[in-house]
């Protein structure tokens, strides 16, 4: 549960937050659907891409300025090349 949950509800956890809908692969957020992705790979892929950015924002939350919309925060693995 984060900080800004309501902590009055009820949040259940989902096995599966993946879905195919008309061809198209989504995974479901609290905020609501993500995608559509075309392979249900692809769509777990940023399912955990995701998830890794929620872990972060929650533990450097007195980081991160503010003003900062969350929506637009994506944390992303960079590998340099060694040479």
């Amino acid at each position: 549960m984060r900080k800004t949950d309501d902590k009055s509800k009820k949040y259940a956890r989902s096995a599966d937050r993946l879905a195919l809908v008309g061809g198209d692969w989504y995974f479901q957020t609290r905020e609501g659907a993500r995608g559509p992705f075309e392979t249900r790979e692809a769509a777990k892929f940023e399912l955990m891409s995701y998830i890794d950015t929620m872990k972060f924002i929650a533990a450097n939350e007195a980081e991160i300025p503010s003003g900062v919309d969350w929506q637009d925060v994506t944390l992303v693995n960079i590998e340099v090349p060694m040479f």
